[in-house]
């Protein structure tokens, strides 16, 4: 309904130079809708599009001030400044959450390491030294049984969806077995040397 104006409003504040309220037109548009675009030319620019013809529009653009369009421009550019600062700190505040959770599993990787050498160390015999690794591998073995029962065996059409929920969960417990004893994947062991290097 209002997209002929809105170009219009948009050619005619062009001619005038004002490129970062034509953006932020443009943006408004993409973003929420004509119709916020609309309030917004109404709000900034001091147009009201309703029942106006393209002529009319052209003339009310053309008679604004070229003061007020440089004050406008500016005022357009410093909302798009704070706006991209405010983004780029939530970026910035998801990044440093994500670096404190990867931070705790570290260190709870490394006391279970350190205490598993501890027992070891301490063990009377093969069976203490190793407790911890003998029923870890035999719950690897009863995991892969079970997956491998769920993969061959046949599961009703209706139950499929629980049966994959179930497989990804004990993959998911297998594959921190593994990273537990054998070390984590070339990605972790980047972060960990990031770690390393932000605490040194």
């Amino acid at each position: 309904m209002f997209t002929a104006l809105i170009g219009t409003v948009i050619s005619s504040l062009m001619t005038k130079g004002a490129g970062n309220v034509v953006s932020a037109i443009v943006d408004t548009v993409a973003d929420k809708g004509e119709e916020a675009a609309v309030e917004f030319i109404k709000d900034k620019v001091g147009i009201d599009l309703s029942n106006k013809q393209p002529e009319e529009v052209v003339k009310e653009v053309e008679a604004i001030p070229a003061e007020r369009i440089t004050q406008l421009d500016v005022e357009i550019q410093k909302l798009q400044t704070e706006q991209e600062l405010k983004r780029l700190e939530t970026i910035q505040k998801d990044r440093e959450l994500q670096f404190k959770e990867f931070e705790k599993e570290i260190e709870d990787v490394q006391d279970s390491r350190d205490r598993d050498e501890k027992q070891r160390a301490t063990g009377r015999n093969f069976f203490e030294r190793n407790v911890t690794h003998i029923f870890a591998f035999i719950g690897v073995g009863v995991i892969f049984a079970m997956v491998a029962g769920i993969v061959f065996a046949n599961v009703p059409h209706d139950s499929q969806k629980y049966a994959d929920i179930v497989l990804g969960t004990l993959l998911a417990l297998a594959t921190n077995v593994f990273n537990h004893y054998f070390g984590h994947t070339k990605s972790s062991g980047d972060k960990t040397q990031a770690l390393i290097q932000k605490k040194g």
